[in-house]
Formats: structure tokens, sequence, C-alpha cells
């Protein structure tokens, strides 16, 4: 059984034909996983990014090494990658000290290393997840739903992506209203460390990008907002980071109707009720993001939820995803079969039954990446042996 956030490239995953990832692991505290949440009023209004704290994080060292490796990957015919040291260790460690800020990777200087690094460049097309990958909606959503509710919720009480099987939540229609309300929060939604310096560096080796969200299309405009914010263009220029924005909706295009406390509008909840218990069992978030990428030929897809990931791995052919971050709600299989998971939160608690624990499956085509540093990391690897395959030699003198 291996640690989940153990990172592994495409060469290893393949070649022990997948692994189990427990969902037993000591949580992290709220405080220590989501710091850089930070609220200053009942409503968030703000939030603080302390990024000379995050210079001294493992997530900034790793996305350092990612983007400027301290050596040359080589590989020797029927042997692992090795590592040739290199003087650039020294080298940054100079820069550090004429410096107090965080440097800042743009396209430019991760061609210029890439290049020296000899990563092949192509043109496969990547999808990443918006919410939790590129930023921390979950704890976004838990505080203001505190704020909001009277609740003491921690984003580590978020068990599941189905969200009414979570403490709080209610009913599948109330959580439903709860998210459009809340929703509506996205502007103060701080970013997960490194994702815009990890997508230049993704543009920068030649793929196109593409954000794929289960967000209703009438959250499109304010998405593109909060990228633009924190430098990310979406476009067709040859700036621009981003390709197009695809948003697909699990529940409708628009909010579900208030519930009337009269006989036709309980009946009327009742069945939707039942509808949303249905959609969310028949995985349509994952079928539906699954036709996007399939419209765009996606080559890969990013994204912290497993229940997104598992129609795409499914599917014929597969497409290589990566299940993104070590979240609570991430760390084992969610479902909607056993009588447990057909109930919101109060009534199982209530039954007395519990949710079944099952570890989610890594192989071939699934694989975790702790954050934005293993990503840059898989892909540059995942560029190799793309070139290997197709010129049976080694892409590396």
């Amino acid at each position: 059984m291996n640690d989940i956030t153990s990172f592994q490239s495409p060469s290893q995953l393949s070649s022990d034909g997948g692994h189990s990832s427990s969902s037993t692991l000591k949580s992290p505290s709220p405080m220590d996983s989501y710091a850089i949440y930070s609220p200053v009023s009942p409503i968030t209004k703000s939030f603080t990014f302390a990024s000379e704290k995050y210079n001294q994080t493992p997530e900034h060292h790793r996305m350092k090494e990612a983007l400027f490796p301290k050596g040359v990957k080589t590989r020797v015919a029927n042997e692992p990658l090795h590592e040739e040291p290199s003087d650039f260790e020294d080298v940054t460690t100079d820069m550090e000290e004429q410096t107090e800020q965080k440097e800042l990777i743009d396209a430019d200087s991760a061609k210029e290393q890439i290049a020296g690094d000899k990563v092949t460049h192509n043109a496969r097309i990547i999808a990443v997840d918006f919410d939790d990958v590129c930023s921390h909606y979950i704890p976004t959503l838990v505080a203001e739903h505190n704020a909001k509710f009277g609740t003491n919720l921690t984003p580590d009480d978020m068990k599941t992506y189905v969200f009414w099987q979570n403490k709080g939540w209610g009913t599948p229609a109330e959580t439903i209203r709860k998210l459009d309300l809340l929703d509506a929060a996205l502007p103060q939604v701080a970013p997960v460390p490194g994702f815009a310096d990890a997508l230049k560096a993704l543009k920068a080796l030649g793929h196109p990008l593409h954000i794929v969200t289960a967000r209703p299309e009438r959250f499109k405009a304010d998405i593109e907002a909060w990228l633009n914010m924190h430098g990310i263009s979406v476009g067709s220029g040859p700036d621009d980071v981003l390709a197009a924005i695809w948003c697909c909706s699990s529940y409708g295009k628009e909010p579900i109707p208030e519930l009337r406390e009269t006989a036709s509008g309980l009946e009327q909840e009742r069945a939707l009720n039942e509808r949303l218990v249905e959609v969310s069992g028949r995985g349509k978030s994952g079928m539906t993001k699954l036709k996007v990428l399939r419209a765009i030929k996606a080559a890969l897809f990013i994204d912290d939820n497993h229940g997104n990931l598992e129609p795409v791995v499914e599917s014929d052919p597969p497409i290589p995803c990566l299940l993104f971050g070590d979240y609570a709600w991430n760390r084992a299989r969610s479902g909607v079969a056993t009588p447990g998971e057909l109930m919101p939160y109060d009534e199982r608690v209530k039954a007395g039954l519990e949710i079944t624990v099952e570890d989610i499956e890594l192989g071939l085509y699934l694989h975790r990446v702790r954050g934005w540093a293993d990503v840059v990391q898989w892909v540059k690897r995942w560029d190799l042996e793309a070139a290997e395959d197709q010129d049976g030699t080694s892409a590396i003198a």
C-alpha cells in the first residue's frame, strides 16, 4: 500500500500494474492545510496570500525543482531515470540572497530552461479542472457556509465530493440552493500555490491548455476574470495561456426552484431530491466532462474529484488523468449506490448507516500528484516517453 501523497512518474506507474491509495492517512489540521485563506468579515471579503511564507514551503521548493531541475535527466536502456549533478543549486542560492521577493517564472524563462533540459515539446492538449486545482474553492465554500448558516465546518469535514453526504449540507436540493448562493464568493477565492507559473510552463512546453469545469455556464465570465486577475489570459493569441474555458454543469443551467411549503411544493421537492440523487449516481458530471474532453481531443485531464476521472479512465479509448492534491474528499472513492450513500448526512446518521470507504485504484491511466510542481515534472517525463516511443531511441543524449 503506497502513501497517497507519493509522486510517481508515468513509467513507474505503468510498470507495476497499478496501486491502491489508502484513505486512512492522518488528516492535516485545517489551519495547516488551508492557511492561505483568511476571512476578514462575517461574509469573507478578501483573502491574504503571504508569498514570503510561501517561499519557505515544500510546495515552493518542489515548484522550483520542477521548473528548474538540478540536473539533466538521462535514461539508460532498461534502467530508471538518473540525475546528473549541476551547479544550479548554487546559482539559485545566490539569487535568493539578493532578493526577498518570490521569483516569478514567466514563459520565456521556462522555455530557456526547458530547452536546456532537452525536454520534448509537443502539441497534445491538456485539460484542467478549475475548482481546487487552480482555485482553493472548498476552503472558501466552507468558510462562507459557516458565516451564512452558523455552522462550524472545516474542509476536512468534506469527506466526499457528493456534498449532501457531508455534515451540514442538508438534502440534495438544499445543497444545490446553498451552492447557488455561496458560489458568488468566487472573486475572493485564493489561488492554489504555483498554479499560474505551472500553467505558463506547460504552455511553454507546447501544450494547448483548456479549463473544463462542472460549474454552470453563467460562471464562465467570473472564472475568466479570476484567471486574468492572477495573470492567466484566455484566447487564441500567442501570449494567451489558456485556449478556452468549458462549463459543463450536471444540474442544469438555471438555479433550482425554492421550496414551497404546500402539498404540491413538498411533492416537487421530493421528486427533485430523487432526480439529484439519480444524477449523482450516474456520474453525470464525469460523463459530461468526458464529452468535452473528446470534443477538444484532450490527451490528459487534471481534476481533484475522482468521481469525474473514473468514467474518463474507463472509457474506450481511455484518457490519462492526474488526480490532483491530497484532500479529504479525494482520499477514498465516492459513490451513490449503497443505502447509506443514497441518504443525506442527517438521515444516514439517524439510521445508523455508514458510507463504505473504498480505496482509489491508481494505475496505467490514473496517477496522483500532490501539487503543481508534481504536475510539471510528470508532464515533462510524459513528453519524453512519448518521444522515445515515437522514434524508438532515447529522447535524451
